[in-house]
């Protein structure tokens, strides 16, 4: 029940980090530019980006723990 519940935590910690980083950039474009168009794109394509290197990472992680590690030979 525990390792459920730390998958949910980690889960809204990555959709936060997700969101977070969209809004500052949403920011970031309004100030530049102030195109209300760019900032929503702007927004949606670091969120996006965001969550595929965070897939990413996970993937990888997974993956190098399947390995046989140097002290079980």
């Amino acid at each position: 029940m525990i390792g459920s519940v730390r998958l949910y935590v980690e889960g809204a910690l990555a959709v936060a980090t997700m969101a977070m980083l969209a809004l500052i950039s949403g920011f970031v474009a309004a100030a530049i530019t102030g195109d209300r168009t760019l900032v929503v794109t702007t927004g949606a394509v670091v969120f996006i980006l965001t969550g595929a290197i965070l897939a990413f990472r996970l993937w990888r992680m997974g993956e190098d723990s399947t390995q046989p590690s140097d002290l079980d030979s």
